[in-house]
């Protein structure tokens, strides 16, 4: 049996024990406090919030319950919906979210979890807004074939990617004019669906915002429901499988540039954006390539050479994107194929004819030379600056674009002059180790493996190592299957997270243009799996903005 605690206890303990006992219960005596209800969903939408009432019971001593009022409330998570001193919850409507309502009287405290699940439906423009409750209404029958086409199962992409895309196919050959499909984005928190007329829609970065809003894991499943609709009904639907993605919790940061062999320019398109910028361009090259390229953050300058092998190379002040000045123009005795710049901004590293030079980034002049018995290129500084990874070439040697042999040795670098080399990755007889990148946290070393001469190798596929030398390790996810020519990886800023972002030129199909020519695709990185043995990437997205008809290579990503 339970009863309502006296009023007595609205008093403070301290009244409470000075005061008249009797028969009443005082604060004292509760032995437990329990909350009502121990939990709940709630669902939401834009402009509905829910509302739920919660009620602190009791235990005291004597084994009696009773409500109690004298307790505080709160909402361990805001972002998710707070309640007031009464016990009256009220959530956002904005996003969904778990919290705690936490009931505490005096030193003891009592908790119930709310999952709050925002729902949403986003009709396209173009469609009929009646679908909406004809979809809620109608019996779906499973269809094996009605699965994503892109993105791949299993893609991560970040919370800040604009123009994602989603194709499916159109189930039994229907007409576009005549389909409409429902693509349902589900976390344990979020319930979003969107109505298309046809098999496709192009995300914006709002919308994985809202979805990895308090959702920490970011992993969403993707399912798709397509029907016809004439004369305002809709006709037989078909449910596909489900499939699973993962919005990542936080931005990616910076911007990524390319070369793109259409306009001879180095392209950027910023994080966030989906509209690529011409950021160097074959007028201001003087129609020459300049696809190997390199950027410093510390120097705000942009080094690149010009028509690849033995190339004269030119030092740009990126420092206003909008207004780009020649600091070095080329000069015929400086040259280089293959540069890195160091993190401070003052010296570039290239690699050119068997031998790494040393040049003042500020006035292209060499400053030293660095020979070893055996030919050194392609190298990348270390994000501290204490090192440089390069490629040792032990077999046949043409050229810094081709050779066979490759391995993986780190030179020390006191600022002045470069040490000896240290093996890192030994020589494979079946393999070619080449396109070394130092990742942001200095801990591991993105790479190519291939049978064959690296460049432009179909074979080519995406490794990583630990900065310390060991067992690489195939980024298979990132590869994908087949001969996609996975080539030239390089890292995106060191995020706020747990992941990082690699960039990387690939030969795979984007399904929503059904281009097959060289694009730009982004993998994230798990180094804990890495660190473990395990494949630490992801199937890759497509980078929004390129242009699909281009060949598209050499990423290199810069802070801003």
């Amino acid at each position: 049996m339970s009863r309502r605690l006296p009023a007595l206890l609205l008093l403070p303990a301290c009244v409470l024990a000075c005061g008249k006992q009797g028969d009443a219960l005082l604060a004292t005596d509760v032995r437990e406090v329990r909350v009502e209800p121990e939990g709940a969903e709630l669902v939401v939408r834009p402009g509905e919030p829910a509302e739920l009432d919660f009620t602190a019971w009791a235990t005291f001593k004597d084994g009696s319950v009773a409500e109690l009022d004298l307790v505080s409330w709160s909402s361990s998570n805001l972002s998710a919906g707070d309640i007031d001193s009464l016990g009256h919850f009220t959530t956002t409507d904005t996003n969904g979210g778990v919290t705690d309502i936490v009931a505490t009287h005096l030193d003891l405290s009592s908790s119930a979890t709310v999952r709050v699940v925002y729902t949403d439906d986003i009709v396209e423009d173009g469609v009929d807004e009646a679908v909406v409750a004809a979809f809620e209404a109608s019996s779906p029958t499973e269809d094996a074939d009605l699965r994503m086409r892109y993105p791949p199962v299993g893609a991560a992409v970040p919370r800040n990617l604009e123009g994602l895309g989603f194709l499916w196919p159109l189930p039994d050959d229907q007409p576009v004019a005549s389909t409409v499909s429902r693509l349902r984005l589900r976390t344990d928190i979020t319930d979003v669906s969107v109505y298309v007329q046809g098999n496709s829609w192009i995300a914006s970065s709002d919308l994985f915002a809202l979805v990895t809003a308090s959702n920490r894991g970011g992993e969403i499943t993707v399912q798709v429901e397509s029907g016809t609709w004439e004369d305002g009904s809709l006709g037989p639907v078909v449910a596909g499988q489900e499939t699973s993605m993962t919005i990542n919790r936080f931005d990616a940061r910076g911007s990524v540039f390319y070369w793109e062999s259409n306009d001879e320019a180095i392209m950027r398109i910023p994080f966030g954006s989906r509209t690529p910028e011409e950021f160097w361009t074959a007028e201001d090259s003087g129609g020459q390539c300049t696809g190997c390229h390199v950027v410093s953050k510390a120097a705000d300058l942009m080094a690149v050479t010009h028509n690849g092998v033995d190339g004269r190379f030119t030092v740009i002040d990126v420092s206003d994107p909008d207004d780009l000045a020649v600091v070095v123009p080329p000069q015929d005795d400086a040259r280089t194929t293959f540069s890195t710049v160091s993190p401070d901004g003052r010296v570039m590293i290239g690699s050119n004819l068997r031998q790494l030079t040393v040049f003042d980034l500020d006035t292209g002049s060499e400053l030293a030379v660095f020979e070893h018995d055996l030919p050194l290129t392609q190298p990348d500084f270390s994000p501290d600056g204490d090192a440089v990874v390069a490629v040792r070439v032990t077999g046949q040697w043409n050229s810094d674009f081709q050779f066979l042999g490759g391995e993986l040795v780190r030179l020390p670098w006191d600022g002045e002059e470069l040490g000896e080399p240290e093996l890192i990755l030994p020589a494979d007889p079946d393999w070619n180790y080449y396109y070394p990148a130092w990742s942001p946290d200095g801990d591991w070393i993105a790479f190519n493996r291939s049978t064959e001469f690296g460049y432009s190798s179909d074979k080519a596929q995406l490794m990583l190592v630990s900065a310390d030398g060991g067992e690489p390790v195939v980024l298979e996810r990132a590869n994908g299957v087949g001969e996609l020519r996975n080539s030239y990886p390089r890292w995106g800023p060191l995020p706020d997270d747990d992941i990082l972002w690699l960039a990387y030129s690939s030969l795979r199909t984007y399904a929503l243009d059904d281009t097959d020519l060289p694009q730009i695709w982004v993998t994230s990185v798990d180094t804990t799996a890495a660190a473990a043995g395990e494949d630490p990437s992801t199937a890759p997205f497509w980078l929004p903005g390129q242009d699909p008809r281009s060949d598209n290579h050499l990423p290199a990503w810069w802070d801003e």
